[in-house]
């Protein structure tokens, strides 16, 4: 009778370690599961873009793995710039966008991820071309294409620039320089070498000057992250592993 009082004491102190355990683990494993995420991308070669009906593109790649990792759940849907998927970020209709660069308006709505990778913003003219970019005759007189609501499209204006001629499409651009529509074309470097190759002009018509090489990464929006508290630290810890072990 004695030994039978003792195997059940030791069975019931088991299960109540057992019980005990799985409180103390349950918050835990809580808190690592963060709700859906719902992130736009703007239309931007090779970069992202939407391909029946699917996402691709290098940025969605990278950004796909590190969110595989974090086991949360994500949809990607396309907006036709950035200036769209500003407004569905201060609207609530999503939950964020990439790829990015920083500006102190998106900073407002959202928080800016460690970078996926560096953006060249290059001005590109004719290979013939002598012009001085930030002369005041070049702000005033040129015609300037880049991608309508981008950075870049900004930063043209901040430097007041005269002349801006923004294009819905960022495909266009390399084809209405070429075809001297355009003084210059002030876009992401990567984007225009593939559209243009796309359009089967020859590269050496053109002549890169590199203006900045501006961190591209991901807007998370405030809301989102005070639901999902730790979602920026482990997101940026895997951004930057993912980094370190690319290179």
């Amino acid at each position: 009778m004695k030994i039978e009082v003792n195997v059940y004491d030791r069975a019931y102190s088991t299960l109540r370690l057992t019980l005990a355990t799985m409180a103390f683990l349950l918050p835990m494993s809580l808190a690592a599961e963060y709700s859906e995420l719902h992130l736009n991308i703007p239309a931007f070669k090779p970069y992202q873009y939407m391909e029946k009906g699917k996402p691709g593109g290098v940025g969605v790649i990278k950004l796909s793995n590190v969110l595989n990792r974090m086991q949360v759940k994500y949809r990607i849907t396309s907006v036709p710039n950035y200036g769209r998927a500003v407004l569905n970020l201060r609207n609530g209709h999503s939950s964020g966008f990439f790829l990015a660069s920083q500006n102190t308006e998106r900073d407002k709505l959202g928080v800016f991820s460690a970078p996926l990778m560096i953006n060249n913003w290059v001005w590109v003219l004719t290979s013939n071309s002598t012009a001085d970019v930030h002369s005041d005759d070049f702000k005033r007189h040129r015609r300037v294409g880049t991608f309508l609501h981008s950075n870049t499209h900004k930063w043209l204006i901040k430097n007041e620039y005269q002349r801006i001629l923004p294009s819905m499409q960022a495909h266009l651009l390399p084809r209405q320089l070429y075809n001297k529509r355009l003084d210059a074309v002030f876009l992401a470097e990567t984007v225009f070498v593939h559209h243009a190759k796309k359009d089967k002009l020859n590269i050496e018509h053109f002549k890169f000057v590199v203006e900045a090489g501006k961190p591209f990464g991901a807007y998370i929006s405030k809301s989102y992250l005070k639901q999902n508290s730790g979602f920026m630290e482990e997101f940026n810890s895997l951004i930057l592993k993912a980094n370190k072990s690319s290179k």
